[in-house]
């Protein structure tokens, strides 16, 4: 293809349909057309004024003022040498005072004086390095997984932390207007340095911004309401007794249940969560307030339910599910994990064990010793994964693995619940032995014909009246 001489520009009609914003990724419709002051073409759209042309046309340009446009860039070079930042809006402040059709001449001599007036002022300041600690106001500081942003928010006067969760791709054609987090940051692009933002890099709000005050608004109420409002909830009496307990929130997404089952028993506890009947992560709703609210069962049922000194361990896992973004639930568990264990000053501790991921949260003031090591995860609906089972050393020979067995498959048949295990030498055992002593408690292989595809384990027991 031959480039021509004469560049045509596309014919645009009032009515016709434009992307703006700074990704390019909002529609705006064309309402009319003018020039700027640089005689610059300029469409006229629902989402104000935008410029034509990302360079300016010199044969459009009046010569004095394209001088004095390059007396102000050379200008700001100069003063960021010196250490000190003058912005481009100050300079054009003072030159709109000046006599209309200022000569380029003049136009240095007022830009001068302005910088030699306000260098001995405050509206001169140093230079900050860009990862220098925001010292009031909000830190911001973004993430990204495959298929979500987590935009973190730090308080740097009380230091509290929270997160706004939301889809991927807001600078691209994932944009969407109804995603909280993206309302955020369209709040906050115009007064925070949003490149560094989506670089990972810590920002803050500039308040003497024009919009500083609503970003800063819309960032408070983001903060407070993912941070203090979680849903209201219930105990559901019918489940409660001394070895599980359930709690429900409803939402507009559906009911939020928290399930708490004993571990080995006044030792440790599996808790499990649902949104609408499913534990996968579906990425619908608020999920930080879904955790808010998780974290104020937790700790409800940590105060009024158990006593807490004498557990040892909470115990959850994360299946990592398939395709490109498989790490993301596990990598959501880890995250609510760390958020739960700083709350209740407890100890977190991360395995990733191929398939899924186990976590444990330990209590370090907690007065019993551990005898059995238990980890347990699933309902009595979709059946329960025993993911690890472990006696002391010392405790060895002594008949504790037995017992905690034989308490796990007495739960089991009461609930009416299949559960399954995959026999492993990884903690001490041997696994010709270990496969013998789960045979003893009624578990069969999960293979050939028989193979229950629900679960990947090796080992399968079902429920025995």
């Amino acid at each position: 293809m031959k480039i021509t001489d004469i560049l045509h520009t596309p014919n645009i009609q009032i009515g016709d349909e434009v992307l703006v914003g700074k990704f390019k990724n909002r529609k705006a419709v064309v309402t009319g057309f003018a020039t700027d002051e640089n005689n610059q073409p300029v469409l006229k759209t629902t989402k104000g004024d935008q410029k034509l042309f990302k360079p300016r046309i010199v044969k459009l340009v009046d010569k004095d003022e394209q001088l004095i446009e390059n007396l102000i860039g050379t200008a700001l070079k100069f003063i960021a040498k010196q250490g000190y930042k003058v912005t481009k809006s100050m300079i054009q402040g003072w030159l709109k005072n000046a006599p209309p059709g200022v000569s380029p001449t003049h136009a240095a001599d007022i830009i001068t004086k302005g910088i030699a007036t306000a260098g001995s002022g405050a509206a001169v300041k140093k230079h900050t390095s860009k990862n220098e600690a925001v010292n009031e106001g909000y830190k911001l500081q973004l993430e990204r997984d495959a298929d979500m942003m987590v935009l973190n928010i730090t308080d740097t006067k009380s230091g509290k932390r929270t997160e706004v969760r939301g889809k991927a791709g807001y600078e691209t054609n994932g944009y969407d207007k109804n995603d909280k987090l993206h309302q955020l940051l369209d709040k906050i692009s115009k007064t925070a340095n949003i490149s560094e933002l989506m670089n990972g890099e810590p920002v803050g709000i500039n308040p003497k911004h024009p919009d500083g005050a609503s970003a800063k608004t819309a960032t408070t109420q983001a903060f407070n309401e993912s941070l203090d409002n979680p849903y209201s909830y219930y105990w559901d009496e019918t489940y409660n007794g001394d070895e599980s307990f359930l709690a429900k929130a409803e939402m507009d997404i559906g009911e939020l249940m928290v399930m708490f089952s004993v571990g080995a028993p006044g030792v440790s506890w599996t808790i499990d969560f649902a949104v609408d009947g499913s534990m996968d992560k579906t990425g619908a709703g608020d999920q930080f307030r879904i955790f808010a609210t998780v974290v104020a069962v937790i700790k409800d049922w940590a105060a009024n339910k158990v006593d807490l000194s004498k557990v040892t361990q909470i115990d959850f896992s994360s299946d990592k599910g398939e395709g490109d973004s498989e790490d993301s639930r596990a990598k959501l568990y880890k995250r609510f994990g760390q958020q739960l264990a700083s709350k209740l000053g407890w100890n977190l501790e991360v395995t990733d064990r191929g398939q899924f991921a186990s976590f444990k949260i330990k209590n370090p003031a907690a007065s019993v010793t551990e005898e059995v090591e238990v980890s347990l995860h699933g309902d009595a609906k979709k059946g329960y994964v025993l993911s690890k089972i472990e006696v002391s050393g010392d405790e060895r020979n002594a008949g504790q693995g037995t017992k905690a067995m034989q308490d796990i498959v007495d739960r089991m048949d009461r609930e009416g619940a299949t559960i399954a295990l995959t026999p492993d030498d990884a903690f001490g055992g041997n696994k010709n032995r270990l496969i013998k002593f789960y045979k003893r408690f009624g578990f069969v292989p999960n293979k050939g014909r028989n193979k229950d595809f629900r679960f990947r384990e090796t080992m399968i027991r079902y429920p025995q009246n």
